[in-house]
């Protein structure tokens, strides 16, 4: 019976250091991205209007939701991921017309991409990394009042030049980029 329960709690110690030495090949993240290239389109629409007609065709962005982005990847090597990232975001824009009534309009860009990133530092409680990721933008412009909508197709991009990932299998995270994810992301990540 001694013997029986010492083969157990060995199997039982050798199963626990086992699983803890694992590494997780996959992860998921949530994040919300601000000053994206979607703001800076939009932004450049508004000034654009006012300079370019002089005032007589002009919109305005009414509110402005943040980037929402959902990102999978999976490490090929310890220190490369691949994966895909799917973006979203909203903006009401008040359009307005000389000598005519103005309108609101809903654009939506919805964007896939596929990304790369390389780890080049990485400790047990953080890890450097850079990355980019390539694909289509969907842009969905919805006039409120006509329920009329126009669909484009743009090229979708994102360069991450850093980001911070704080913590084990479950972390936080900062990333500081140019593109559709934004200038700067926050977000929470998970290893599986």
């Amino acid at each position: 019976m001694k013997a029986t329960v010492m083969v157990i709690a060995l199997s039982l110690l050798v199963f626990s250091a086992t699983v803890q030495a694992q590494e997780y090949r996959n992860d998921i993240s949530l994040s919300l991205g601000a000053a994206t290239f979607p703001d800076i389109a939009e932004t450049t629409k508004d000034v654009g209007g006012i300079i370019i007609i002089f005032g007589l065709i002009r919109q305005e962005s009414k509110s402005v939701m943040p980037a929402i982005i959902f990102n999978y990847g999976r490490f090929i090597k310890e220190d490369l991921r691949l994966g895909f990232t799917f973006g979203y975001q909203k903006f009401e824009v008040e359009h307005f017309l000389a000598y005519y009534h103005s309108f609101t309009s809903e654009i939506s860009y919805y964007n896939f991409m596929v990304r790369g990133d390389y780890t080049y530092f990485r400790r047990e409680w953080v890890q450097l990394y850079s990355g980019a990721g390539l694909g289509l933008a969907v842009v969905m412009e919805e006039d409120v009042d006509e329920k009329e909508t126009e669909t484009e197709y743009w090229f979708a991009f994102h360069v991450n030049a850093l980001g911070v990932r704080v913590g084990k299998r479950v972390a936080g995270f900062v990333e500081l980029g140019f593109g559709y994810n934004g200038i700067l992301a926050a977000g929470v990540t998970a290893a599986f």
